[in-house]
């Protein structure tokens, strides 16, 4: 019998539109997220470089806000959600992703006074996050997996079709161009390998629907970012039980407590090829599915339900 009390909620995402898909994967993925359990999202896409990008979109959004009723408007990084409270938001919810904790002072400070009187909500990735902040308001709720669809493929032709089974096969999930994903480092670290049939994989816009048989075709995840939210790529490996190799950020740390096969290393090459060296020992799966439950869509994204609920309820 359908539950009487649903009510779906009609949300606006803001966020950036500059890359060639459009929204970035990780607020995609939040939003249809959103949808399977009976939500309307839609989205409000910032196009256009630097601060006056932005600044030019509060009149934009103001108007489109106008013409248009939603519910609770959702902001995804920090810009995104300046933007959206200058045009008038109400009620307004605004992640903070991972970067914006980063950059200078003066942005630091406005988040900061934008978090404590204009946004209803701050939702960060982490912890860490929190703390850097220096927000005790801040509700920490990870970014969700998807496990029906992040999971091992035994398929080998499918496989076969990325790499011959077999090899040693790191792989890297990010954009080089990124200078904060450092992928100097995930280079200088194979070069201490010493295997030498090892291949590490640069995997850049791979195609949501292919990244599970990337993830099956590995031996190694490696990530090596200067610092991170909650990266969705670690979850999404230990989903399909693929070892993971990463630095100490994030939320990473927690994700892979337990977890034989997965190793944090400290941000050196030396130490994160000895990682690597250990996850080709380990060999095989591990149990990182078990441990991507806690973080399991549907479970993240009512909890964000909830979060709306209460912006909505003390609008």
């Amino acid at each position: 019998m359908p539950d009487q009390s649903f009510h779906p909620l009609s949300i606006l995402f803001v966020c950036s539109g500059n890359t060639p898909y459009g929204h970035s994967p990780a607020v995609d993925n939040q939003g249809n997220g959103l949808k399977a359990i009976g939500h309307q999202v839609t989205y409000y896409h910032i196009k256009g470089k630097g601060i006056m990008g932005y600044l030019k979109h509060v009149f934009l959004l103001r108007k489109h806000l106008k013409a248009h009723h939603y519910d609770v408007i959702h902001g995804h990084y920090a810009f995104s959600g300046i933007t959206a409270a200058l045009a008038g938001s109400k009620p307004l919810v605004v992640s903070i992703m991972g970067s914006d904790i980063y950059m200078s002072q003066w942005i630091r400070k406005i988040v900061l006074f934008m978090g404590k009187f204009l946004w209803k909500h701050v939702i960060v990735k982490s912890e860490r996050m929190r703390n850097e902040l220096k927000l005790s308001s801040a509700i920490i709720l990870p970014n969700g997996v998807d496990l029906n669809h992040f999971a091992y493929r035994s398929d080998q032709r499918a496989i076969n079709k990325i790499w011959p089974i077999g090899g040693k096969h790191i792989i890297w999930v990010s954009d080089p161009d990124r200078k904060e994903k450092q992928f100097e480092l995930a280079c200088a670290a194979f070069q201490f390998l010493p295997e030498r049939d090892a291949e590490l994989h640069v995997v850049n816009r791979v195609s949501t629907d292919q990244l599970p048989l990337y993830y099956s075709a590995a031996k190694v995840l490696l990530l090596t970012s200067a610092y991170e939210g909650s990266p969705n790529v670690v979850k999404e490996a230990m989903a399909c039980g693929l070892p993971v190799v990463s630095t100490d950020v994030g939320d990473v740390r927690d994700m892979v407590d337990g977890v034989a096969g997965c190793f944090v290393c400290r941000s050196s090459p030396v130490d994160l090829a000895l990682g690597i060296e250990k996850a080709f020992l380990f060999g095989g799966r591990t149990r990182g599915r078990e441990k991507m439950r806690n973080y399991d869509m549907k479970r993240i994204s009512r909890k964000l339900v909830n979060i709306y609920q209460s912006a909505i309820k003390h609008a």
